[in-house]
C-alpha cells in the first residue's frame, strides 16, 4: 500500500497529508523523517475512531502525537514504513465544573491554555513545566508528566477523574465518571496514563482542579554543597507543610550554562515556591525557615513579581539553553532525595571536560534530569556507549527508575527490557495485547 492510497483513504475522516519535519522529526532532531509517514488531523473522537478502526483493518501503524515535546523518540514513526501520525491538536474541549472542581480537557488542549482557563475560574491546575505553550494534556496524560508541582499535586496520575479513549479497533471507551471515590471495577484509566500511546488514543481527560493561591513568595537558595540540598529541602518541607508549592535545583555546571553562577564556591542553587492564601498568610514561617536553616546558607527572597520571573525563566529555558550548545543527551531519572546527586559527579568523570555535565530538576519528588552536551561533538560513541550503560546500571543499583516522567519511547525501549522483571514484562504483553490486538498502536 502506497501513502497516496493511505492519504486518500483517511481523508474521508480527517485532513491528511504527507508528514513535513514539523511532524516527522522528533524534537532533538535524533530520528530521521520517514519519508513515506503521513499526518492525520481528526477533530472528534468520532474521527479517531474512525481512522484507528481502518488502520487496524489495514495493519497500518499509527502513532499519536500531542504537542511534540517529547524527548525519548515515542512520538515519531521510525524506519521507512507506511506510517500514520495521529495529531490530536485539533481536540480542544474545554469545560470547567466549578462546583465540582474539575475541568474536561480535550487531548490537544496546550497545558498553557488550560491552566489559563482554570486560573479565569479561580482554581489551580495541577501541572506546570516549561513546555507548557507546546505540550499538550493528552501527551501530559499519555506520559503521565510531572513538572514543577509535583511536590504539592502530584504527578498527573494523581488529579485524574474520568478519561475517554479509542483502542485500535475502533471502540471507544469512557473510563471513569469524574467522582473522587469510586471503586467499581478496575480503574481502566490509569492504564492509558503513562502508557504513551500504545493502548490507545486519549482523547479527553477529566482533570482535578486545585484552590488558587493568592499569592507566592519565590526563593533563591545558594548552596556550597550538593548534599546540603536535603537538609533544605526537609527544613522547608517541616516549615511550609502543603504550602511548599515547588522546590527545583539547578547544580553549578547548569548555571554556568545559562550564566547566572555568581561564583565558584556555589554548588548548587535551589528555587523554592512558597504558596499563600487569604486564610494562610505565610509571613511567620518565612521567618522560622530563615530562623532554622543553617548559617551558611545563602537566602534570597525574590522582592518583585519581575524577580520571581527572572528566576523562573532561569530554570524553564535551561534546556532550551542545554540543546544549542551541541549534541545533547537527556536522561529523565528518579531516586531517593539522598541519592539524588550521586550519579552527576560520576558521569563527569568519565568525559572530557569539552563534555558539559549538568544535574538539575524536581529535587522535591526526586526527578533529576541528567543533561550530557557533548559541545566538541567527538564523543558521541562514548556517550551512547559506556557512559549510557553506566547510567542505568547506577540508576539500577540505587534502586532508581530510568523514567520519571519522560516516558520509555524508542530511546530506552532496550534499557527498559534489560531492567524490567521478567513477570512484570509478560503482563504489559498482556495488556497490549488486549486493548490493541493488531499490534498497530504506536509499535
Amino acid at each position: 500500500m502506497s501513502s497516496a492510497t493511505v492519504i486518500r483513504e483517511l481523508s474521508r475522516f480527517a485532513k491528511t497529508t504527507p508528514a513535513s519535519s514539523q511532524f516527522a522529526v522528533d524534537w532533538l532532531r535524533k530520528v530521521p523523517q520517514n519519508p513515506n509517514a503521513v499526518v492525520c488531523h481528526p477533530a472528534s473522537t468520532t474521527a479517531v475512531a474512525d481512522v484507528l478502526r481502518w488502520c487496524s483493518n489495514h495493519k497500518v501503524p499509527v502513532v499519536p502525537q500531542g504537542g511534540y515535546t517529547g524527548l525519548v523518540q515515542g512520538s515519531v514513526p521510525h524506519g521507512s514504513d507506511i506510517a500514520v501520525i495521529l495529531s490530536t491538536r485539533k481536540l480542544q474541549d474545554c469545560a470547567i465544573d466549578v462546583s465540582e472542581q474539575s475541568m474536561l480537557c480535550g487531548a490537544g488542549l496546550t497545558l498553557a491554555h488550560a491552566q489559563d482557563s482554570a486560573a479565569a475560574s479561580g482554581f489551580s491546575f495541577p501541572l506546570d513545566m516549561g513546555s507548557k505553550h507546546s505540550c499538550t494534556v493528552g501527551g501530559n496524560a499519555a506520559t503521565n508528566a510531572g513538572g514543577i508541582h509535583v511536590v504539592r499535586f502530584g504527578s498527573f496520575r494523581s488529579n485524574i477523574l474520568a478519561a475517554t479513549a479509542v483502542l485500535s479497533c475502533g471502540s471507544v471507551v469512557k473510563a471513569g465518571n469524574g467522582l473522587r471515590k469510586d471503586n467499581t471495577g478496575y480503574d481502566l484509566k490509569q492504564l492509558w496514563v503513562g502508557s504513551e500511546g500504545t493502548l490507545g488514543v486519549i482523547t479527553d481527560v477529566a482533570v482535578a482542579l486545585h484552590p488558587k493561591a493568592t499569592g507566592r513568595t519565590t526563593l533563591r537558595v545558594q548552596l556550597a554543597d550538593l548534599r546540603e540540598v536535603d537538609t533544605l529541602f526537609s527544613v522547608a518541607r517541616a516549615t511550609f507543610g502543603p504550602l511548599l508549592g515547588a522546590f527545583e535545583v539547578i547544580d553549578a555546571a547548569g548555571l554556568g550554562a545559562c550564566g547566572a553562577l555568581e561564583d565558584d564556591s556555589v554548588a548548587v542553587v535551589a528555587i523554592v515556591d512558597v504558596l499563600e492564601f487569604a486564610d494562610a498568610p505565610v509571613h511567620s514561617q518565612l521567618e522560622q525557615f530563615s530562623a532554622t536553616v543553617p548559617p551558611n546558607f545563602d537566602v534570597r527572597v525574590a522582592e518583585s513579581g519581575e524577580s520571581q520571573r527572572r528566576l523562573w525563566e532561569l530554570r524553564e529555558t535551561l534546556p532550551v539553553k542545554l540543546a544549542s550548545m551541541g549534541p545533547i543527551y537527556k536522561f529523565d531519572l528518579s531516586f531517593q532525595r539522598e541519592h539524588f546527586f550521586d550519579i552527576v559527579p560520576k558521569v563527569r568523570e568519565m568525559v572530557p571536560p569539552s563534555v558539559l555535565v549538568t544535574g538539575y530538576g524536581h529535587f522535591g519528588d526526586g526527578n533529576v534530569h541528567l543533561n550530557i552536551v557533548d559541545r566538541a561533538g567527538t564523543q558521541d560513541a562514548h556517550i551512547r556507549g559506556p557512559v549510557t550503560d553506566f547510567i542505568y546500571s547506577r540508576t539500577a543499583t540505587l534502586r532508581g527508575s530510568i523514567s520519571a516522567e519522560h516516558g520509555i519511547g524508542v530511546e530506552k525501549k532496550a534499557a527498559f527490557h534489560s531492567l524490567c522483571q521478567p513477570q512484570q514484562l509478560e503482563m504489559m504483553r498482556q495488556i497490549k495485547q488486549c486493548f490493541d490486538p493488531t499490534g498497530t498502536m504506536n509499535p
